[in-house]
């Protein structure tokens, strides 16, 4: 259990950490001229993101476990076994949750910074989210780190050129890109509707109602 609670605040720092590298690439793009902190800032946020998404595919263990200990035969004969399973799945869908926030808000930030340099972000989504696939790829499966692109930068580059070159290897990455890229969308207008109704925003203003109002 201590294991269990130890893996998952690390998992958890390290979503945060991608997060606070958003907030520092986002004044880094508004504020400064220095193209290698920019650079820096880039490439430090870009490794770290895929951290958020290890959150959310959590739930898979779950399964594991479902499928390893026949947990649903236990639960249907065990009350304790019944909450057991109950609770865990409470975890999972908290941590999966706190997956899909931080993946929002570790994007967002750097978004609307490109976006008030007057760059359009909406034709770059795809090819975004499917480098952000294949960096999730590489970890969960290669199970490789966001450090061994300093460590073992010859492994990563390997496993990233197998991966682009095998067809459906590729295409079960972009098919990724394209899963994370609604899980991104449903995040942020969840994000600006909770902003409206605590106040830290004013509503969107629909067209409609402009020209009913004029």
């Amino acid at each position: 259990m201590a294991h269990a609670a130890l893996h998952i605040g690390w998992n958890v720092f390290l979503a945060l950490v991608a997060v606070g590298l958003a907030h520092l690439l986002a004044r880094e793009i508004r504020g400064s001229r220095r193209l290698a902190w920019v650079g820096l800032a880039s490439v430090a946020w870009i490794l770290m993101l895929p951290n958020t998404c290890y959150l959310f595919t959590e739930v898979r263990h779950l399964f594991e476990a479902i499928e390893e200990h026949d947990i649903w035969s236990r639960a249907s004969r065990s009350p304790p076994a019944r909450v057991g399973l109950a609770l865990h799945g409470f975890v999972v869908a908290m941590y999966g949750a706190a997956g899909a926030l931080t993946f929002g808000l570790a994007i967002r930030p750097v978004r609307d910074a490109i976006e008030s340099r007057g760059i359009r972000t909406r034709t770059w989504m795809l090819p975004f989210f499917t480098v952000v696939a294949l960096g999730v790829y590489l970890g969960l499966v290669q199970r490789l780190n966001s450090w061994d692109v300093l460590t073992r930068p010859e492994r990563v580059l390997v496993n990233a050129i197998d991966a682009v070159r095998a067809p459906r290897r590729m295409l079960a990455v972009a098919l990724g890109g394209v899963a994370l890229w609604t899980i991104y969308e449903i995040v942020d207008v969840w994000i600006d509707g909770a902003r409206v109704r605590l106040g830290l925003s004013p509503p969107r203003r629909a067209p409609f109602d402009a020209r009913a109002r004029g």
